[in-house]
């Protein structure tokens, strides 16, 4: 029920007079790609605490889905979030080179492992859609309206890709345009 006490509207009228385009966030809007994120930067720090515990002795304390997921690197960049999180549990590794890979011991390195478990996950299991957000999204399609999808990851396209859903839109704005690359 709406504020006034009547129920909300079931739907709502778009038209092409007064819409030229509409855009949709993919994470979270258009897909549920936040469990993907999550179970991949859950692998990526369990697997780092569990060989930081041998190698150190401290006691193992896993990477906690529902608090630290939250709190430390959902809607960061991945660099961003492997410091923010390693810095919670006072750990710091030096930044080091961009295409570090899985045997150094540098944010780089941790960022790019994630990125290659988020993609792995999503090439085994995909991802789910949110079929009302592609409902609206074929409805503009059908009434002439343009549509976009944003998103801050680097991996939009294949997303976009593997549900199936990359020609539904006109344009697409992501990560690689934020960094450049």
């Amino acid at each position: 029920m709406s504020p006034s006490g009547s129920a909300p509207p079931s739907s709502c009228a778009l038209s092409p007079r007064d819409y030229d385009a509409v855009r949709f966030d993919l994470d979270g809007v258009l897909t549920r790609t936040a469990s993907v994120h999550a179970a991949a930067w859950k692998r990526l720090f369990d697997e780092f605490l569990k060989k930081r515990s041998v190698d150190t002795g401290e006691p193992f304390v896993p990477f906690d889905i529902d608090t630290d997921y939250r709190r430390h690197v959902d809607g960061k960049l991945r660099y961003d979030g492997v410091t923010a999180f390693l810095g919670s549990r006072d750990i710091g590794l030096p930044q080091r080179a961009q295409e570090d890979g899985p045997g150094v011991q540098s944010v780089r390195a941790l960022g790019n492992l994630k990125d290659k478990y988020f993609l792995e996950h999503l090439e085994q299991r995909g991802v789910e859609l949110y079929e009302a957000a592609i409902t609206l999204v074929r409805a503009l399609r059908a009434l002439q309206i343009k549509t976009a999808v944003v998103s801050s990851s680097n991996n939009c396209a294949k997303v976009l890709e593997t549900t199936g859903i990359a020609d539904l839109f006109d344009a697409r704005v992501d990560g690689k345009d934020i960094t450049g690359r």
